[in-house]
């Protein structure tokens, strides 16, 4: 094809398009979009409005109902006030009959004197008691031979002294418990006297047998020859050693060393208002 002809094609291909307005396809489709965005913000805000109320009046419905739930609450508060200040009085009765038998404990504290039992004391043996409840205590009473059983909360109070034949402390009070016990045993209704022999020793001094005989005393002597009883009672291994124990079980007190007459008696004196009251 020559040179002339190509022109003249092209030409007439030029002539034969029609112009194309670039305004009728790109500006339209724009135009909608933008025309949408509002409507759909408008939407969303209706709706997390509602969704507020919608919450603000669950949440007045829910704190109706706390409000109700807390009138109970404080009248229930109210009356178990009034059963507290009702036993308060009990208590404080109570506290203050402790209260005196430390201050009874403390006075004999001072010129009590101990012996320890050195080498006699088991391995592995550990003080069971010094607060809190007691267990059952049983063992052989030396005099009758039988097997013997003190239940704690059996409505009896007790008064328990752990002793060994060869202390010489433990005999001064023994001393005592054989001539005041005897004489005022009658004073303490709910109150009893038990008496723990342990750590014995055939090569020391004052041989339990013979001085149990010779003593005759009118209150239990529980034989503890394995020192079980002893550290059931709360002892670490020293003697003498004394336990106090309410009509509940409740232990009141302990105290190692000697006591004497007069600390005795105030003790037996408390213990026995407790178990009295009780």
């Amino acid at each position: 094809m020559d040179t002339e002809d190509t022109t003249e094609v092209t030409e007439d291909v030029t002539q034969d398009v029609a112009p194309v307005e670039a305004q009728d396809v790109v500006t339209a489709p724009a135009t909608e979009k933008q025309s949408s965005v509002p409507g759909a913000l408008i939407l969303l805000g209706s709706l997390a409005v509602a969704a507020l109320v919608v919450m603000q009046v669950m949440s007045l419905v829910g704190l109706n109902r706390s409000q109700s739930r807390i009138d109970e609450l404080q009248d229930d508060l109210q009356s178990m006030r009034a059963d507290v200040l009702s036993v308060a009085g009990d208590v404080g009765e109570v506290s203050g009959s402790i209260d005196e038998l430390e201050l009874a404990l403390a006075a004999g504290a001072g010129g009590g004197s101990i012996s320890t039992a050195g080498d006699q004391q088991p391995q592995g043996n550990e003080p069971q008691v010094a607060s809190g409840f007691i267990t059952d205590i049983s063992g052989t009473e030396y005099y009758s031979g039988q097997e013997v059983s003190y239940t704690p909360a059996d409505g009896k109070a007790r008064v328990y002294m752990v002793w060994a034949h060869w202390c010489p402390y433990c005999q001064q009070d023994l001393d005592v418990l054989n001539t005041w016990y005897a004489a005022n045993k009658a004073s303490y209704p709910n109150t009893e006297l038990v008496t723990v022999t342990t750590f014995m020793d055939e090569t020391r001094g004052n041989p339990l047998e013979p001085y149990l005989q010779q003593m005759q005393f009118p209150f239990p002597v529980l034989m503890d020859e394995s020192q079980r009883l002893t550290f059931e009672l709360g002892n670490s291994g020293s003697v003498p050693y004394w336990l106090f124990v309410g009509p509940d079980g409740a232990v009141l007190g302990n105290h190692s060393g000697a006591l004497g007459e007069e600390s005795i008696a105030q003790i037996f004196t408390q213990v026995e208002t407790i178990a009295a009251d009780a």
